[in-house]
């Protein structure tokens, strides 16, 4: 075998393994992204059933409440 024989096989070896590195990161990131959504999913259900019970409407809570609700309100 000759000498550019083994860089070449040594260069695709190099780029074989490449790909499979990024293919795994995209497929972990997928993964990160669906664990996420579901996540963000359910939290925002709390959020909407937690403004719904303390201003008895649903919509855009009024600009300036950067905390809890106030119960009177």
């Amino acid at each position: 075998m000759t000498t550019r024989a083994k860089v070449s096989l040594i260069v695709l070896a190099v780029f074989a393994l490449g790909l499979a590195l990024l293919f795994r990161f995209i497929v972990a990131g997928l993964e990160y992204d669906y664990r996420d959504g579901k996540y963000y999913f359910f939290s925002r259900i709390v959020a909407r059933a937690i403004q719904l019970e303390q201003t008895g409407r649903m919509g855009v809570v009024p600009y300036g409440f950067s905390g809890p609700l106030p119960d009177d309100m």
